[in-house]
């Protein structure tokens, strides 16, 4: 098992794709009114850049379409499994891992079930008005006033990474492992309007304890580089 830390260096906006009052893009919650970053969006960046990282290195892994002669594993890829859908799946595979939904912090949690919704406002996330220039002009263009709202960055978010199938080639799971934990270090933003400058942040890995020699050892005999 695999658990981080998400410590948020900016406010975010991970929407829920609904509006409420007057924000027009509400952030994501849970059924208690709480932040959290969902499993998913979690995975969605964590994949992002293992295959920077992939790629980076020359090793070869599908791109998840049959679309202008792609490889697909299952399908037209040969031999075995890309480490992309060992760890993600694919259409024609299981996931080797669970991404749970990532949490404020025990002691904060335990706190903001006993606030008012006043406090949980305050708290959590805040609403913020843009808008729309017309290049031509230099104007605000018309019908283009929105808000967003932005999650704080005082709260660090807990989540879990954990093998669904241990039992599977342990060999195989042990490189997906160490690949994960190299591309969760990597992740310098979640959520939308990153280029803003929005979802800024740093993720610490909690367990295992020994992460940092698992990456020295393994990786780059994993990666092909040499010393």
């Amino acid at each position: 098992m695999i658990k981080y830390k998400i410590n948020f260096l900016s406010e975010y906006h991970i929407g829920d794709g609904f509006s409420s009052g007057i924000a027009d893009n509400t952030i994501i919650k849970d059924g208690k009114g709480r932040l959290i970053i969902p499993g998913h969006t979690v995975k969605g960046v964590i994949r992002d850049a293992l295959e920077n990282l992939l790629g980076d290195y020359g090793i070869a892994f599908c791109n998840g379409t049959l679309e202008n002669n792609g490889k697909l594993c299952g399908v037209n890829q040969e031999g075995e499994k890309c480490f992309v859908c060992r760890i993600f799946g694919s259409p024609f595979s299981e996931p080797n891992f669970r991404f749970t939904p990532a949490i404020y912090e025990e002691q904060y949690r335990d706190g903001i079930v006993k606030a008012t919704v006043t406090d949980l406002l305050q708290a959590q996330f805040r609403v913020s008005s843009h808008n729309k220039i017309d290049r031509e002009t230099g104007r605000v263009a018309g019908k283009h006033f929105f808000t967003y709202e932005l999650g704080s960055s005082a709260e660090a978010f807990l989540g879990e990474i954990t093998p669904l199938n241990p039992s599977v080639n342990n060999a195989g799971i042990d490189n997906c492992e160490i690949l994960l934990l190299a591309a969760l270090r990597l992740v310098r933003r979640i959520g939308g309007r990153r280029r803003k400058g929005w979802g800024s942040c740093l993720i610490e890995i909690m367990e295992p304890q020994k992460w940092k020699e698992l990456i020295n050892k393994k990786l780059k005999e994993l990666l092909g580089v040499k010393d």
